[in-house]
């Protein structure tokens, strides 16, 4: 029973701290061409040539590989936004990354995603462990 009581402690600790997602994979989108020059959640100005991203909750500054499921084509981009709306999609990929990754040669863009970098603190960055 003590035992029990530990990891019911331990697991909702870890609920409630909210783990950093370090893999998933799921599906996909892209900005639309309306988006130029808007301003993201992070107030950066979106940009279609630049390699970036939008997550649910990945702290900006996130470094992402993002992967084709279906070409295994790979790309890397930094968290900058913010879903507006509750989405079934794990990332919005800017026009460019979308572009490196033929992402919508397919008719399920599905990839997967890996976290290569988080941010520490102001200007520093951690490489996530390979544990999950």
């Amino acid at each position: 029973m003590k035992y029990l009581l530990i990891l019911m402690f331990a697991v909702i600790g870890f609920a409630f701290t909210g783990p950093v997602e370090i893999r998933n994979q799921g599906m996909a989108s892209s900005y639309p061409a309306t988006a130029e020059g808007q301003l993201t959640a992070s107030g950066e100005l979106y940009s279609a040539s630049e390699l970036t991203a939008c997550h649910a909750s990945l702290p900006f500054g996130t470094m992402v590989r993002v992967t084709n499921i279906r070409t295994n084509e790979s790309v890397e981009v930094r968290i900058n936004d913010r879903f507006q709306f509750k989405t079934n999609r794990v990332i919005d990929l800017s026009a460019a990354a979308a572009k490196k990754i033929h992402l919508f040669n397919n008719v399920a863009p599905l990839v997967s995603m890996e976290v290569i970098e988080i941010p520490k603190a102001e200007g520093e960055t951690a490489t996530p462990s390979s544990e999950g």
